[in-house]
């Protein structure tokens, strides 16, 4: 028998505190590294994750979310489920075979192997929060969240301080996840929804099929890592990995912002799909209370980087980053219409419109590369936010034009 269905206010505040929290972890990585390493070991993992992401991000196609909008069951959760396993598996083998390719050392290649096996069993993980997200239970996706956070604390503190090892930090925060997959997720999959994990069935066709509709998705996840990468990938070309160690770490205060908008939008997906389709009156309310919070979390951010930037800089870093109070006021500025943009993102994939997906994340990802090579030569970090900032507002005024078109049409896609 299903778990039981949670109001939308409790899961709300399941999502709230554990996005949060799983922000802050993810930041504190990033801190912890700074503080007992360098900024050069912080731009490694950066890159690191630079490398892998777009890989992951393509081969997963935001499975997730197509469960989750899944509310006439179209598909059954273990043909879902080795989908995911064997995208992440060929995203897993395809950043192995790139180490034999990229010209680093390998202490380099090593990092880069690691991170690549956090995001594969992450990927487990999320085919699962998909299934919770559907049924309203995001109580089960915070929860199995905040282990994953709290593990990230545990060993990146442990280990990084005994050993001053960024590789066996990665290697225990591994394994410390998988256990998370194994014995929480897996085993609510099984108990509480009556779904088989140990003997998925997928045909060649099934696949097939789940592959021509989630590419949309698979390549509009791409184009937005892309675009968040890019900036790093010229500022460590044309500045060293010192320079893309700052920009990581003063950038990763707005992904953390991010990460809790992405939180929230986990929520409000299976309602809108609901209202898309019953009731267009509560959908248009519910997205205008989405872009109030996502603007008035950017203004938050804005005022207090303009009132305390180099203090919050030397508090969570080091005085390394003391002096780029400048480089944090455009990042809280790019924030106020990424974060509104990923809420309206959340409202097309409640439509099923995927393929629209493409050209807005395409247009966005061609404006930041054009505008990264143009200003980061000539203005190293500023360029690359300013890059960064007229990409997400393309994006913004692409996405709320769609979906306003979205609205006109009012039809469901499947």
């Amino acid at each position: 028998m299903d778990a039981k269905v949670l109001t939308f206010r409790n899961n709300f505040s399941w999502t709230f505190f554990s996005g949060v929290f799983y922000a802050f972890s993810q930041w504190y990585i990033i801190s912890i590294i700074a503080k007992l390493t360098d900024a050069e070991t912080v731009g490694l993992y950066s890159l690191a994750l630079a490398i892998t992401a777009p890989i992951f991000l393509f081969l997963s196609m935001n499975l997730k979310s197509i469960i989750a909008t899944d509310i006439q069951g179209e598909t059954s959760f273990s043909k879902y489920f080795i989908f995911r396993f064997v995208t992440s598996s060929m995203a897993l083998g395809i950043s192995t075979l790139l180490l034999f390719i990229l010209p680093f050392e390998n202490y380099y290649k090593i990092v880069i192997f690691l991170v690549a096996g956090v995001k594969w069993v992450e990927t487990l993980s999320d085919v699962c929060h998909g299934k919770f997200q559907q049924k309203e239970n995001m109580r089960y996706v915070a929860i199995s969240k905040c282990y994953r956070a709290l593990f990230s604390i545990i060993v990146f503190t442990v280990v990084l301080w005994f050993t001053d090892s960024l590789i066996l930090s990665l290697l225990f925060q591994l394994v410390s996840w998988l256990l998370v997959v194994l014995f929480y997720d897996f085993l609510k999959i099984k108990k509480d929804y009556s779904l088989s994990i140990t003997k998925p069935s997928l045909n060649f066709f099934t696949f097939k099929k789940l592959m021509i509709y989630a590419i949309p998705l698979g390549i509009a996840m791409t184009l937005d890592s892309l675009h968040a990468n890019l900036p790093r990938y010229f500022i460590s070309f044309f500045n060293g990995e010192e320079a893309l160690g700052i920009y990581a770490g003063i950038s990763y205060i707005m992904i953390a912002g991010q990460t809790f908008i992405v939180s929230l939008s986990q929520v409000t997906i299976p309602r809108l799909a609901k209202y898309y389709i019953t009731d267009l009156n509560a959908y248009k309310k519910l997205i205008g209370k989405m872009l109030f919070l996502a603007f008035l979390l950017g203004v938050i951010g804005l005022v207090v980087a303009i009132l305390f930037g180099n203090t919050i800089l030397s508090l969570l870093y080091s005085e390394e980053y003391i002096g780029y109070k400048n480089i944090l006021i455009l990042i809280m500025v790019t924030s106020i219409f990424w974060y509104m943009s990923g809420f309206l993102n959340a409202a097309l994939i409640a439509t099923r419109r995927f393929k629209i997906q493409i050209p807005i994340y395409l247009s966005s990802t061609l404006i930041t590369l054009v505008l990264s090579i143009l200003l980061i030569p000539l203005y190293a970090l500023s360029g690359a936010v300013l890059a960064l900032l007229s990409g997400h507002l393309l994006r913004f005024i692409f996405s709320l034009f769609m979906v306003n078109k979205a609205i006109k049409n009012n039809q469901y896609i499947h």
